[in-house]
């Protein structure tokens, strides 16, 4: 299964970027900043029975949302282990995640 980060992901584009993949068969991580906005998100996405989604409250560029990525990571590697595609309106970065190294730069 193909795995994919979308930041900002609690409405609009990123919401249907999330929806799609989904539906798609990809394992998606999102993220929302606003409280309220992830509620609703997430609420939105189990009505539709979209279950391969991990929602993480947070500013994705903070250490705090990273160090619960990489906590998650280190808890149940075998779900996340592949390459993961950050999807930023503003460029593209990949990441690698491999049992030795979780934090691999592409």
């Amino acid at each position: 299964m193909k795995k994919v980060i979308v930041t900002g992901a609690g409405q609009g584009i990123g919401l249907e970027v999330v929806i799609q993949l989904c539906k798609e068969g990809y394992f998606v991580i999102w993220n929302e900043i606003d409280p309220s906005v992830f509620k609703t998100a997430a609420q939105h996405l189990e009505k539709h029975l979209l279950t391969n989604q991990l929602g993480i409250l947070g500013d994705s560029s903070s250490q705090l949302f990273l160090n619960d990525l990489k906590t998650r990571l280190l808890i149940h590697p075998e779900l996340y282990m592949g390459v993961f595609v950050i999807v930023e309106l503003q460029h593209l970065v990949v990441f690698l995640i491999t049992p030795g190294n979780p934090w691999i730069h592409c």
